[in-house]
């Protein structure tokens, strides 16, 4: 779930809790408004919003037998990477293709819907798979180190 337990999304439960559960576009506006967590990263705070959603939905509908799971690319070969490098920065992005070899390639992406499709998936529930090469992985231990 992004990490070890005291993580971002952790740390900002309210914030992100509020957000994703509110009723209407306005009212999670309203409750976010002014967090510098999330202006200053809002990117970051939607993936955040999506992987506590994948829980509680997870948690919601478990009982019903509906099973609950997202899938969070890295950087990816679509078109749409060329926003990324827009938005993040073009050093940034082809640094992180770079230290992985290779960008993502969409049947990356798409092995792992079809396995999480599968019924060999049956027990995974409630969890948000990674799908970027150990990007964030690496990014998350270089930050606790300080790095």
């Amino acid at each position: 779930m992004g990490g070890p337990r005291g993580g971002f999304w952790e740390r900002n439960l309210p914030a992100v809790r509020a957000f994703a559960l509110a009723a209407d576009a306005g009212a999670a506006l309203e409750a976010v408004a002014g967090d510098e967590d999330v202006t200053g990263n809002s990117y970051r705070f939607s993936k955040e919003c999506v992987r506590y959603l994948t829980e509680h939905l997870a948690a919601e509908y478990l009982p019903r037998g509906i099973r609950v799971t997202s899938v969070s690319p890295g950087p990816v070969a679509t078109p749409i990477l060329d926003d990324f490098k827009r938005d993040h920065g073009v050093a940034k992005v082809e640094g992180a293709g770079a230290l992985l070899g290779r960008f993502g390639e969409p049947e990356d992406i798409a092995r792992v819907v079809a396995f999480l499709l599968s019924d060999s998936a049956g027990w995974v529930n409630g969890a948000d798979i990674r799908v970027d090469g150990g990007l964030t992985a690496y990014r998350t231990v270089r930050e606790a180190a300080g790095a």
